[in-house]
């Protein structure tokens, strides 16, 4: 009998122990979690490779918060949203690209400034993103990398040639185009020597337009006013020049038959495809590219180098595109949100997925880093110079970008293009705060 109740009493401990041990995520049970009582769920269009360590890393911080990544298809990923918060299924936070801020605002929670001071923030985080992300004196929104503009050339191509190095200015650029550019006897353009020119095969042509735009001196929109800005001229010698304009000519004159700078046309596939089946030498397109190109070409002898500019200017000016990390309105634990995205924006989480995606870190701390490869070094730099402006709608401004140059390449006068690309900017954003 007395056996009996040991054996009955170590089985009772026993029992308690595999109870404990489960209960704690030492040894796995039925769904129960290790003390988690705070869950949070993200939603977001990148790798869930890229999250994995930073939620890993920080779960192990705080084992009371549990983080759950759903990856969404870039396609439809707005209108999910929409209809989850509408719902009340909606993620307690998500990413989002900075045209979405004014179009949802109202189901942001502003980040508290217990968590972070407007100082810090802007010393924190490279201007292309707080520009973004900053607005009224409120943080909506703490960036997760920067995808800036580069120039890809094609080594090979250059060496051939005899030319040394990649372009530093647009007049260098030009000029190397042409020499790159090669054509059959029947006059068909065989290889491009840039991809530049049109909208149809060209997605970043509005990026591209703007940019150059920019590097004269111009605007689109005013980042603070949100006043629109492309048809206004500025004064240079006392003669009235509109950046815009000349911006315009210079990129449609690279799909001009009449012009000695043609290099393409319709025939030709988008510039990452081109580029990496070698019929084109060089193009300017986002970093996120250079792993799209070595997918098709892994051979491929690949020159990163930042984007041209203009000759004596004052400024370095490039472009970028970012994603910020939000928390929703209808969140139940909006502080713990926060405090994970900071986390995931801080030096370690921020390093960890730059490095994941291949693009540039959004902190200041970390793009200050010089002992780089030479693809990061330029990356991070192109990232420092960029500048951004205030759009209303990144697709319908595209549209209306695509409408302005094709129409100048149509007969209509770059003056007129211009006024008109004004007007309908202009709309999108009256439509947007009537």
């Amino acid at each position: 009998m007395q056996k009996l109740q040991i054996a009955i009493y170590i089985g009772t401990i026993f029992i308690v122990l595999i109870i404990i041990l489960i209960f704690w995520g030492v040894i796995p049970g039925l769904g129960v979690s290790r003390g988690v009582t705070t869950r949070l769920t993200l939603w977001g269009t990148i790798s869930d490779v890229a999250l994995k360590e930073v939620i890993h890393d920080y779960q192990t911080l705080d084992k009371s918060i549990g983080i759950t990544y759903v990856k969404k298809d870039p396609d439809t990923y707005e209108q999910q949203l929409v209809d989850a918060l509408a719902s009340g299924q909606g993620p307690d936070m998500w990413m989002m690209p900075p045209s979405w801020v004014d179009r949802h605002y109202g189901k942001i929670s502003l980040m508290p400034t217990v968590l972070m001071t407007e100082r810090e923030f802007l010393e924190t985080y490279a201007g292309a993103t707080t520009d973004a992300f900053f607005q009224s004196q409120k943080i909506v929104a703490l960036p997760l990398y920067i995808d800036p503009l580069v120039l890809f050339w094609n080594k090979d191509f250059f060496a051939s040639e005899a030319i040394a190095l990649p372009p530093k200015t647009w007049n260098e650029f030009l000029d190397m185009s042409e020499r790159l550019t090669r054509r059959s006897s029947e006059e068909t353009i065989i290889r491009s020597g840039a991809a530049m020119g049109l909208t149809s095969n060209i997605p970043e042509a509005k990026d591209i337009v703007s940019l150059i735009t920019l590097q004269g001196g111009g605007s689109v929109v005013d980042q603070k006013t949100h006043r629109v800005t492309l048809g206004e001229g500025r004064l240079v010698n006392d003669l009235k020049v509109n950046p815009a304009e000349s911006a315009l000519r210079f990129y449609t004159d690279f799909a001009r038959r009449s012009k000695k700078s043609y290099t393409w046309n319709n025939t030709f596939p988008d510039p990452v495809t081109a580029f990496a089946r070698e019929q084109a030498a060089m193009f300017v397109g986002y970093a996120s590219n250079y792993d799209k190109i070595r997918k098709i070409n892994s051979h491929l002898n690949i020159g990163v180098s930042p984007v041209p500019q203009f000759e004596n200017s004052a400024l370095i000016i490039g472009h970028a595109r970012t994603i910020g990390v939000t928390v929703a309105n209808a969140s139940r634990n909006k502080t713990a949100a926060w405090q994970f995205i900071k986390y995931l924006t801080s030096t370690k989480g921020n390093k960890a997925i730059a490095q994941s995606l291949n693009l540039a870190p959004s902190r200041r701390d970390l793009l200050a880093q010089r002992d780089l490869d030479p693809v990061p070094s330029v990356v991070y730099e192109s990232a420092l110079r960029a500048k951004t402006w205030y759009d209303p709608n990144e697709m319908a401004s595209a549209q209306i970008f695509a409408n302005m140059i094709e129409s100048t390449l149509t007969g209509t006068t770059f003056s007129t293009a211009i006024s008109e690309a004004d007007k309908r900017i202009n709309n999108l954003i009256i439509r947007k705060n009537p």
